[in-house]
C-alpha cells in the first residue's frame, strides 16, 4: 500500500510539474498586435518578442484594383536596424497569411519591430504604404 501511495504522489508531482511549466512556456514571451492599413488593403496580425528574434504572423490583403502588395518586417534595437525579412508578394483580391521570422540577435531582443505594408509595382518597384513600429510589450 505505501509503495502504490508514494508512486502515486509522484506521479502527481510530475503532472503537476509538466502542467506548470507547459502554462509558463505559453506565456512567457510578450506578444503584441500591428496594423498598416492603405485604403481597403492592410497587413495586420500579431508580433512575438522572443530573446533574439520576433515572429510576424497575421494576413495581407491586395485588391484587384490596388495592384499588388508585400508585408515587410524590420527588427530594432534602439534606433539600430537589426534585420529585415519580406513576405510572398499579394495581388489579385487576395487575402494570404504573413509568417516573417526577424532576427534580433542582441541581447535582450529587439526593443521594436517595424511592420510595413507595401506596393510592388510590375517593375518590381516597391513603395511603403503604411507601417506601424511597434514597441516590446
Amino acid at each position: 500500500m505505501r509503495k502504490s501511495l508514494a508512486a502515486g504522489t509522484g506521479l502527481l508531482a510530475i503532472l503537476t510539474t509538466v502542467a506548470g511549466t507547459a502554462q509558463a512556456a505559453s506565456t512567457a514571451y510578450p506578444t503584441a498586435p500591428y496594423e498598416a492599413p492603405y485604403g481597403a488593403t492592410y497587413t495586420k496580425g500579431t508580433i512575438t518578442f522572443y530573446n533574439r528574434a520576433a515572429m510576424v504572423d497575421g494576413v495581407q490583403r491586395a485588391l484587384e484594383t490596388s495592384g499588388c502588395r508585400q508585408t515587410i518586417a524590420k527588427s530594432y534595437s534602439g534606433s539600430k536596424l537589426l534585420d529585415t525579412t519580406y513576405s510572398q508578394v499579394t495581388c489579385y483580391s487576395k487575402v494570404e497569411e504573413v509568417h516573417l521570422y526577424v532576427n534580433a540577435d542582441v541581447v535582450g531582443g529587439a526593443t521594436s519591430v517595424r511592420v510595413s505594408l507595401n506596393n510592388v509595382a510590375p517593375n518590381g518597384t516597391v513603395t511603403e504604404l503604411a507601417w506601424h513600429s511597434v514597441p516590446r510589450p
